[in-house]
């Protein structure tokens, strides 16, 4: 499979991913508010409320590799990792957070030792390498949290597609629509349709 194609199903199954990730979500995280968050799209990358200019270059990186760049922004152009540190600091339980940031540190020192450099420093082929072991749990990261992959894919998704790239390029959605129209066929907005969940 080409990387446009692998590339394109990604972003497929994100999309239908998002509709139901809240259910794989903590309580804590659903209760957050995401429109107080300001993007620091312009800034350098920088230390987070909670998480450290290392882990969150990692994570910037992480989330590149399931959200790329495509015709649109990838995750860590719209500062998935910024919103992903603001939800750890102040909507997911304390200890669920110190646990996800735990197993953070862990897969960032278990690729280090196994391909002798940091995550976000590796080649593409060899980060999505390290991301296809994380999701089946082989070396060297079969003894991390099985939970943590898909946490952090469902917070990867909620955040970008809850950004203004995510929801009006992606999910078109349209924040000032015209008069309701309670009937339309799909195929007349390119077979997409968002709604705006609340938290």
């Amino acid at each position: 499979m080409t990387n446009e194609l692998q590339s394109a199903s990604r972003r497929a199954f994100l999309t239908s991913l998002t509709a139901g990730c809240a259910t794989l979500l903590s309580p804590g995280l659903l209760a957050g508010d995401f429109q107080h968050i300001k993007r620091r799209l312009a800034a350098p990358l920088q230390a987070g409320q909670i998480l450290t200019l290392a882990q969150m270059k990692a994570l910037a990186a992480i989330a590149d590799v399931i959200i790329p760049k495509t015709d649109t922004a990838s995750a860590s152009e719209v500062d998935v990792q910024g919103v992903i540190d603001d939800q750890l600091a102040n909507a997911i339980d304390a200890a669920e957070a110190k646990h996800f940031i735990d197993v953070l540190d862990r897969f960032c020192l278990l690729t280090k030792a196994d391909q002798g450099d940091a995550f976000e420093n590796l080649s593409s082929a060899k980060q999505n390498t390290c991301m296809a072991a994380l999701a089946k749990a082989k070396a060297p990261y079969k003894d991390l949290d099985s939970h943590f992959f898909t946490q952090l894919k469902s917070l990867v998704a909620l955040s970008y597609y809850s950004s203004e790239e995510g929801g009006t390029r992606e999910l078109v959605y349209d924040p000032i629509p015209g008069g309701y129209k309670g009937h339309f066929k799909l195929s007349e907005n390119n077979n997409r349709a968002f709604s705006m969940f609340y938290f």
